[in-house]
């Protein structure tokens, strides 16, 4: 008659959540350890009874793994003191053989571990060196006032009610004889076409870079990168007074990638629909760039306010993609007045091929604004310099929530001049 298990032997055998919960793993290691043959337990009763000799063995293992020996490393040295006891001194030499080896490849780790280390001091220490930043808040300089117009009408918009420090204005309007009202509030120009305050909700973050960062497939940013990086080498501007405008500029990581470069006379406008967006980019360029000439406005930049031909070159980089996810027009119909002549239009623009990809039904309306060829015809004013179907990525959940799963989504890149 079989022995009920904790009548055999009471107090030198546990169950297997007994023995788990002493070592502190789960029951799905001592399983694991059981197959790998490391743990040999009776089975009574179709119940694991684990006695003394299992509790030596575990506390083996867990010594083993302390010594970052391997799941198979520790099977061979298992295997060789349970078949000799390590009675002989060639079996003791070829146990110790083991741990020497073990031994070697944890200095080497070491090395590695400390260059390593010294690496990421050093990097700290730049860091924190940065950090010293003396903060100015950054208005509208007066001397560019001159290149706000209405939108509307077209005529120069004056300034009203402002707030003047030094050479910049922080608040104020700007109004039109034809009605059309402009706010300026903290140096940023707040337009009646500009978006929610809210915006997309990492931007109610502490950190909204790291939280948009969590929420983005790394893929994706690659992907982005991509078309940053080949209109950046394509940029090179001389130190004159002159302007550029960044349309959909966002967190304004486009801008952040060559702000060093970018000459002292140069001003740079940056056009974002959400309040939200503009706040964020603007304290980030006060701390860290605030010698830099920048304007920010926020508006929906079809309707952006400032005089025609008074920008040098526009850069669309995805903003044009944002836009055409809710609307059936490309905004370079409406941007392109602002551009002189001889000026340049740089940008990247997501587009696939109708086999290969599909919106998801809320956005499916404007699904033909991503077609090549209608996107490359919306540039036809101008003539291109040089364009490149530059990559292609296919859509997981977590990569672009208004594609359906396994879309692939390329990526267009295009630099033009306006000609007459």
């Amino acid at each position: 008659m079989a022995v009920p298990l904790t009548e055999v032997q009471a107090g030198f055998r546990m169950r297997i959540g007994d023995f788990a919960q002493k070592y502190d793993i789960s029951i799905d290691t001592v399983r694991y350890y059981i197959e790998n043959g490391l743990l040999l337990p009776e089975k009574i009763h179709n119940q694991y009874a684990f006695d003394r000799s299992c509790e030596e063995d575990i506390e083996r293992i867990l010594v083993f793994k302390k010594m970052r020996f391997t799941i198979t490393e520790i099977k061979m040295l298992f295997s060789l003191h349970r078949l000799t006891q390590l009675v002989d001194e060639k079996d003791r030499d070829y146990f110790e053989s083991y741990f020497i080896k073990k031994r070697e490849g944890l200095l080497l780790e070491k090395t590695a571990l400390d260059e390593a280390l010294s690496l990421i001091n050093e990097e700290i220490a730049q860091l924190q060196t940065q950090k010293l930043t003396v903060y100015r808040p950054l208005g509208i300089p007066i001397s560019f006032f001159s290149a706000f117009a209405c939108p509307r009408c077209a005529e120069p918009l004056e300034v009203g009610k402002a707030s003047v420090e030094g050479n910049m204005i922080y608040q104020g309007e700007l109004v039109c004889s034809c009605g059309y009202q402009a706010s300026i509030e903290d140096g940023i120009v707040i337009t009646p076409s500009s978006g929610a305050e809210g915006g997309p909700s990492y931007l109610q973050e502490e950190n909204p870079v790291r939280a948009y960062l969590d929420s983005t497939d790394p893929l994706f940013i690659s992907f982005t990168k991509k078309g940053f990086d080949w209109v950046m080498r394509r940029v090179a501007f001389e130190n004159r007074p002159l302007s550029v405008l960044e349309i959909g500029s966002g967190f304004c990581f486009f801008l952040m990638g060559f702000i060093d470069r970018l000459p002292d006379k140069v001003t740079y406008i940056m056009a974002e629909n959400h309040l939200s967006l503009v706040r964020y980019a603007k304290k980030h360029f006060e701390t860290h760039y605030p010698n830099k000439r920048l304007i920010f406005i926020c508006a929906d930049f079809n309707e952006l306010p400032l005089r025609k031909e008074s920008v040098y070159c526009v850069f669309d980089m995805f903003g044009s993609s944002a836009h055409n996810f809710d609307n059936d027009f490309y905004p370079v119909k409406n941007v392109l007045p602002l551009l002189k002549n001889e000026g340049y239009w740089l940008g990247s623009y997501l587009y696939f091929e109708p086999e290969e990809a599909e919106l998801l039904p809320a956005y499916r309306k404007y699904r033909r604004m991503f077609d090549l060829e209608r996107i490359q015809l919306a540039f036809s004013e101008l003539e291109k310099i040089e364009s490149s179907r530059l990559a292609e990525i296919q859509v997981t959940p977590d990569l672009l929530d208004r594609f359906r799963k396994d879309s692939i989504v390329s990526l267009w890149v295009y630099k033009g001049q306006k000609m007459g």
